[in-house]
């Protein structure tokens, strides 16, 4: 029995991983589909690289402040249109440094998981934490 419990567990964890990859894919092509319209109105030499470890604030940077605003409506605008869950990214942010969830596109789409992921669970979806305590039945 506890092979069986074990085997479902890894089972069940596998297709989660593989969901989140599906689900990261998806962010990412998302973000990169927000940059390259963003790229349109910028001039050659001022346009983001589609590279998970470009630099959008920071030193290095290829936004300033009007820029990162405009990517920040736009990736909440698509983020609603895509995955039908509004969701925040500036909130109680702290934008200039490497910390900042907006310093490469990598970390923006880290942070755009947890949001989405936290966002679903408030909505009783189900987690990705499966839950096993052992309860006592005299305990309640």
């Amino acid at each position: 029995m506890w092979l069986d419990l074990r085997s479902h567990l890894i089972e069940t964890e596998q297709k989660m991983q593989g969901k989140e990859m599906i689900e990261r894919d998806r962010v990412f092509r998302l973000i990169y589909g927000v940059i390259e319209r963003l790229n349109e109105q910028r001039k050659p030499d001022e346009r983001i690289k589609g590279d998970s470890d470009s630099v959008l604030m920071g030193s290095g940077g290829s936004l300033d402040s009007l820029g990162l605003v405009n990517l920040i409506v736009a990736t909440e605008e698509a983020v609603e249109q895509e995955f039908g869950t509004p969701i925040t990214l500036s909130e109680n942010m702290e934008y200039g440094d490497e910390r900042s969830p907006f310093h490469t596109i990598s970390s923006l789409a880290d942070h755009m998981m947890l949001l989405l992921g936290e966002s679903r669970n408030d909505e009783n979806e189900p987690s990705r934490f499966i839950d096993f305590r052992f309860h006592n039945k005299n305990s309640g």
